[in-house]
């Protein structure tokens, strides 16, 4: 995921990327755990949705997510954004903060709402909900390797509730040209 990260700030083609992703499922497939891998989970499982990848390339993922009993949300929103058959229907979030406040964006009554609470979500949530991460705060410390903050959940959010996020290129931690990836 770091190189994925690294690649991705770097402005490496989107191509590139996802012709990483069956390798990186695998590796992160091998090392994942249900203790200390959600947020791993949400971002892998967020740049398949935006990059349109088959059911059969996250297979390996959702197998994860119901071999674990990860009864999540969010996760539950991506791959049914992915794979139409998921039959995940939970209500709460793994993890609350930040991620609790996708409700807001998930659940709106219309798309000009959803959009008003992603941009909310990205301007005031997102980075402070991840204080409690190793590398919150990287991109200040000269000594540490620092690979961009993306918030690749709200990409997948905006991708699968298909919201006009034309204003939005350039917006602080969204992946704007991911969103827009057409495989």
């Amino acid at each position: 995921m770091m190189l994925l990260n690294s690649l991705y700030s770097s402005g490496a083609p989107i191509e590139e990327i996802k012709e990483m992703l069956p390798s990186i499922i695998e590796v992160f497939s091998r090392s994942w755990s249900r203790e200390a891998g959600y947020l791993g989970m949400v971002q892998i499982a967020s740049i398949c949705v935006m990059l349109e990848a088959s059911v059969e390339t996250v297979g390996e993922l959702e197998r994860l997510v119901k071999a674990n009993d990860y009864g999540d949300c969010l996760l539950d929103f991506l791959f049914h954004g992915i794979d139409p058959s998921w039959g995940g229907k939970n209500d709460t979030f793994i993890a609350q903060a930040p991620y609790g406040f996708l409700s807001a964006v998930i659940g709106a009554d219309s798309k000009g709402e959803a959009l008003h609470s992603l941009k909310v979500y990205l301007e005031e949530k997102w980075y402070s909900g991840h204080n409690d991460e190793s590398w919150f705060g990287s991109h200040k410390n000269k000594n540490s390797f620092y690979s961009g903050y993306w918030s690749y959940e709200s990409g997948a959010v905006a991708k699968i509730l298909k919201l006009d996020d034309a204003g939005m290129e350039g917006f602080k931690y969204y992946p704007y040209d991911m969103v827009h990836y057409l495989g």
